[in-house]
Parts: C-alpha cells; sequence; structure tokens
C-alpha cells in the first residue's frame, strides 16, 4: 500500500493494483488519476490500518478461560435438561385425600378378622426394619431429580454470568 495526496492536500492509501487508473478521492470525490506502477514506487508507503491498530483478540488465557466456561455451560445444561426429564418422568405419590380413598378401599376389601390380625399385629416389635412407604421413597427420589435439576440451572445461570463477563473484559480491553 501506498500514500497518494490528492491535489486537494488530503492523503489516501492505495493498492498496486489501483496503478494508472482514474478513482475519486474519498475526502472531496474529485476524479484523481493515479500513477503507473513505475512512478507509484516513488510513493511513500502507507500502513493498513489493521496494522495501526492494536491487536483485538484474545489472549490465550481468555480464549482458555471462555472455552472451560462454555464447556461447562453446556455440560449443567445438559445436566440440568436430564434431570428435569428424569423428574417429570416419575409419577407424582398420591395425595393425602388420595391415600386416605385408598385406605378406605383397602378396609373394605378385607374381612373383620383379616383387618383384626392386622391391627394386632401393626404395632408389635419383631416385625422387622421399619421402612419409609413405598410413596415416601418415590417422593424423595423424585426430589433428588428436582435438586439436580435445579442445581443444573443454577450452575447454568453462574456460568452464563461468568461467559459475559469474560466478553464484556475483552470488549473493554480493547
Amino acid at each position: 500500500m501506498h500514500l497518494f495526496t490528492c491535489p486537494c492536500g488530503d492523503s489516501f492509501p492505495i493498492s498496486t493494483a489501483q496503478a494508472g487508473q482514474s478513482i475519486s478521492c474519498p475526502h472531496c470525490n474529485q476524479s484523481v488519476l493515479l500513477p503507473k506502477l513505475r512512478d507509484l514506487k516513488q510513493l511513500p508507503s502507507a500502513q493498513l490500518a489493521e496494522e495501526a491498530s492494536p491487536d483485538r483478540g484474545w489472549s490465550g488465557g481468555q480464549g482458555l478461560l471462555f472455552s472451560v466456561i462454555f464447556a461447562c455451560l453446556l455440560a449443567s445444561l445438559g445436566m440440568s435438561a436430564w434431570s428435569s426429564y428424569r423428574w417429570l418422568q416419575i409419577e407424582k405419590p398420591p395425595t393425602r385425600d388420595e391415600m386416605i380413598a385408598i385406605g378406605h378401599e383397602e378396609i373394605a376389601n378385607h374381612s373383620a378378622p383379616q383387618l383384626q390380625e392386622f391391627w394386632l399385629n401393626y404395632g408389635r416389635p419383631g416385625m422387622g426394619t421399619r421402612r419409609m412407604p413405598g410413596y415416601a421413597q418415590v417422593q424423595v427420589y423424585r426430589d433428588s431429580w428436582k435438586h439436580w435439576a435445579f442445581g443444573g440451572y443454577a450452575a447454568s445461570a453462574v456460568c452464563l454470568v461468568a461467559l459475559v463477563l469474560v466478553i464484556r473484559k475483552k470488549s473493554s480491553s480493547t
């Protein structure tokens, strides 16, 4: 690139491919005949605006930080999506009113001696280890997937904020 001075006094860069052509001056819009290739080499060379401007790319550390945070964002979004899917696939346990209705149905389906035997053995020690009822186990399992899903969403939000901060730092440092 060479620096050509227009008759109006302003200078602008021209390339060797433009030698001998007639172009309009970007400042005064006057048509100007550029010198031939032989005379073009006598003009002072012009640095490109990109060469004169500072490097606007990321440093290796910033690029690595961006990549790691972006990978964490993708992983946390994937984890939260999978956990949400699993959480929503597990059937909700019955409500209190539904459990009472199920209990009434069970009572109606058993004879009086069966109910008496159950009642007599209900509170006796030696019936084995007490366990959490099945509906409560399902609720605990369902809640664990819900907690993983919301934890993933929180991690995604943190990663998104970190990405914005990294991008902002890059744009403010240029």
